[in-house]
Protein backbone atom coordinates (compact mmCIF):
# COMPACT_ATOMS: atom_id res chain seq x y z
CA UNK A 1 0.00 0.00 0.00
CA UNK A 2 2.82 2.41 0.84
CA UNK A 3 4.46 1.98 -2.58
CA UNK A 4 1.17 2.80 -4.27
CA UNK A 5 0.74 5.86 -2.07
CA UNK A 6 4.14 7.24 -3.09
CA UNK A 7 3.36 6.65 -6.74
CA UNK A 8 0.38 8.99 -6.47
CA UNK A 9 2.08 11.65 -4.32
CA UNK A 10 3.56 13.92 -7.05
CA UNK A 11 0.25 14.21 -8.86
CA UNK A 12 -1.86 14.76 -5.74
CA UNK A 13 0.38 17.02 -3.67
CA UNK A 14 -0.94 20.24 -5.20
CA UNK A 15 -4.56 19.75 -4.13
CA UNK A 16 -3.70 17.77 -1.02
CA UNK A 17 -3.76 20.83 1.27
CA UNK A 18 -6.27 22.83 -0.72
CA UNK A 19 -4.05 24.44 -3.35
CA UNK A 20 -5.94 24.88 -6.60
CA UNK A 21 -9.37 24.47 -5.01
CA UNK A 22 -11.21 27.66 -5.87
CA UNK A 23 -14.61 26.75 -4.46
CA UNK A 24 -15.03 27.90 -0.86
CA UNK A 25 -17.43 25.04 -0.19
CA UNK A 26 -15.05 22.37 -1.48
CA UNK A 27 -12.10 23.94 0.35
CA UNK A 28 -14.09 23.99 3.60
CA UNK A 29 -15.15 20.37 3.06
CA UNK A 30 -11.51 19.37 2.55
CA UNK A 31 -10.24 21.18 5.65
CA UNK A 32 -13.21 20.84 8.00
CA UNK A 33 -14.18 17.24 7.26
CA UNK A 34 -11.50 15.29 5.42
CA UNK A 35 -8.42 16.88 7.06
CA UNK A 36 -9.98 17.58 10.48
CA UNK A 37 -7.55 16.81 13.33
CA UNK A 38 -9.69 17.62 16.36
CA UNK A 39 -11.01 14.62 18.29
CA UNK A 40 -14.66 13.64 17.94
CA UNK A 41 -16.70 12.04 20.69
CA UNK A 42 -16.71 8.60 19.06
CA UNK A 43 -12.94 8.24 18.60
CA UNK A 44 -12.36 7.02 22.17
CA UNK A 45 -15.27 4.60 21.93
CA UNK A 46 -13.96 3.15 18.68
CA UNK A 47 -10.44 2.72 20.06
CA UNK A 48 -11.84 1.14 23.22
CA UNK A 49 -14.21 -1.24 21.39
CA UNK A 50 -11.65 -2.29 18.74
CA UNK A 51 -8.20 -2.32 20.37
CA UNK A 52 -6.76 -4.77 17.82
CA UNK A 53 -7.66 -2.64 14.78
CA UNK A 54 -4.69 -1.56 12.67
CA UNK A 55 -3.67 2.09 12.41
CA UNK A 56 -4.76 2.35 8.77
CA UNK A 57 -8.13 0.77 9.51
CA UNK A 58 -8.66 3.10 12.49
CA UNK A 59 -7.66 6.13 10.38
CA UNK A 60 -10.13 5.10 7.67
CA UNK A 61 -12.81 4.52 10.32
CA UNK A 62 -12.28 8.04 11.71
CA UNK A 63 -12.50 9.48 8.20
CA UNK A 64 -15.72 7.58 7.51
CA UNK A 65 -17.14 8.79 10.82
CA UNK A 66 -16.37 12.42 9.93
CA UNK A 67 -17.88 12.02 6.46
CA UNK A 68 -21.07 10.41 7.77
CA UNK A 69 -21.30 12.99 10.54
CA UNK A 70 -20.99 15.82 8.00
CA UNK A 71 -23.75 14.29 5.87
CA UNK A 72 -26.37 14.07 8.63
CA UNK A 73 -29.82 14.79 7.29
CA UNK A 74 -28.78 14.00 3.72
CA UNK A 75 -29.13 10.84 1.71
CA UNK A 76 -25.79 9.08 2.10
CA UNK A 77 -24.80 5.81 0.45
CA UNK A 78 -21.62 3.93 1.33
CA UNK A 79 -20.48 1.28 -1.18
CA UNK A 80 -17.84 -1.39 -0.67
CA UNK A 81 -16.64 -3.86 1.89
CA UNK A 82 -15.46 -2.49 5.21
CA UNK A 83 -13.82 -3.88 8.33
CA UNK A 84 -15.72 -4.15 11.61
CA UNK A 85 -14.31 -0.92 13.03
CA UNK A 86 -15.13 0.98 9.82
CA UNK A 87 -18.70 -0.31 9.81
CA UNK A 88 -19.07 0.61 13.49
CA UNK A 89 -17.79 4.13 12.76
CA UNK A 90 -20.36 4.57 9.98
CA UNK A 91 -23.20 3.39 12.20
CA UNK A 92 -22.09 5.56 15.16
CA UNK A 93 -22.26 8.69 13.04
CA UNK A 94 -25.67 8.17 11.49
CA UNK A 95 -28.10 5.27 11.60
CA UNK A 96 -29.74 6.45 8.36
CA UNK A 97 -26.71 5.67 6.17
CA UNK A 98 -27.20 2.98 3.54
CA UNK A 99 -24.27 0.53 3.51
CA UNK A 100 -24.21 -1.56 0.36
CA UNK A 101 -21.75 -3.79 -1.47
CA UNK A 102 -23.34 -2.83 -4.79
CA UNK A 103 -23.60 0.73 -6.13
CA UNK A 104 -27.02 2.38 -6.51
CA UNK A 105 -28.70 2.07 -9.90
CA UNK A 106 -29.18 5.82 -10.18
CA UNK A 107 -26.52 8.02 -8.63
CA UNK A 108 -28.89 10.93 -8.20
CA UNK A 109 -30.94 8.95 -5.67
CA UNK A 110 -28.35 10.05 -3.10
CA UNK A 111 -26.76 13.33 -2.02
CA UNK A 112 -23.37 11.88 -1.13
CA UNK A 113 -21.75 8.64 -2.24
CA UNK A 114 -18.69 7.09 -0.59
CA UNK A 115 -17.00 4.25 -2.47
CA UNK A 116 -14.30 2.05 -0.95
CA UNK A 117 -11.73 0.45 -3.27
CA UNK A 118 -12.02 2.80 -6.24
CA UNK A 119 -8.79 1.59 -7.84
CA UNK A 120 -9.36 -2.12 -7.30
CA UNK A 121 -12.78 -3.63 -6.69
CA UNK A 122 -15.07 -0.72 -7.60
CA UNK A 123 -13.04 0.94 -10.36
CA UNK A 124 -15.80 0.68 -12.99
CA UNK A 125 -18.30 2.18 -10.56
CA UNK A 126 -15.95 5.05 -9.78
CA UNK A 127 -15.39 5.69 -13.50
CA UNK A 128 -19.14 5.95 -14.08
CA UNK A 129 -19.48 8.29 -11.09
CA UNK A 130 -16.74 10.63 -12.31
CA UNK A 131 -18.36 10.84 -15.73
CA UNK A 132 -21.60 12.11 -14.17
CA UNK A 133 -22.21 15.69 -13.01
CA UNK A 134 -20.87 15.75 -9.45
CA UNK A 135 -18.05 16.96 -7.24
CA UNK A 136 -15.60 14.14 -6.54
CA UNK A 137 -12.72 13.68 -4.13
CA UNK A 138 -10.40 10.86 -5.22
CA UNK A 139 -8.28 9.73 -2.25
CA UNK A 140 -6.40 6.80 -3.85
CA UNK A 141 -8.59 4.11 -2.26
CA UNK A 142 -11.72 5.97 -1.13
CA UNK A 143 -13.85 8.09 -3.43
CA UNK A 144 -16.37 10.71 -2.32
CA UNK A 145 -18.98 12.03 -4.72
CA UNK A 146 -21.27 14.94 -3.83
CA UNK A 147 -24.28 15.33 -6.09
CA UNK A 148 -25.50 18.90 -6.33
CA UNK A 149 -27.40 20.01 -9.43
CA UNK A 150 -26.61 23.67 -8.78
CA UNK A 151 -22.84 23.19 -8.80
CA UNK A 152 -20.36 22.85 -11.62
CA UNK A 153 -18.71 19.39 -11.59
CA UNK A 154 -15.17 19.25 -10.20
CA UNK A 155 -12.72 16.41 -9.64
CA UNK A 156 -10.06 16.66 -6.92
CA UNK A 157 -7.15 14.24 -6.46
CA UNK A 158 -5.96 14.26 -2.87
CA UNK A 159 -4.16 11.90 -0.52
CA UNK A 160 -5.77 10.07 2.33
CA UNK A 161 -5.54 11.86 5.67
Amino acid sequence: MQQRLYRYSPRRWWQNFGFGIESKTDYAFLHDVIRERLPYYAYDELEHDYPSASCSSMRKAKLLFRLCNAAKGKRLTVVGSFSDVETAAILKADGQTIISKDPPKHFHDTDMLIINGINAVNSSTWHSVTSSRCITFDMVDIGIAIFDKNRYPEHYNILQP
